[in-house]
């Protein structure tokens, strides 16, 4: 499910002024929805 290249809107470093501060608390919330998905997946699958 981990792509091999990231897209370019997973790489928020190449669009810094973009998003503005948004786009670090935007990342954060992604990744810790990513991070309780995988582990929820680990502990209900098996």
């Amino acid at each position: 499910m981990i792509p091999l290249r990231p897209t370019p809107d997973m790489s928020p470093r190449r669009k810094p002024g973009s998003m503005g501060g948004n786009g670090d608390l935007r990342a954060l919330i992604g990744w810790l929805a990513f991070t309780a998905a995988c582990l929820f997946a680990l502990a209900v699958l098996p």
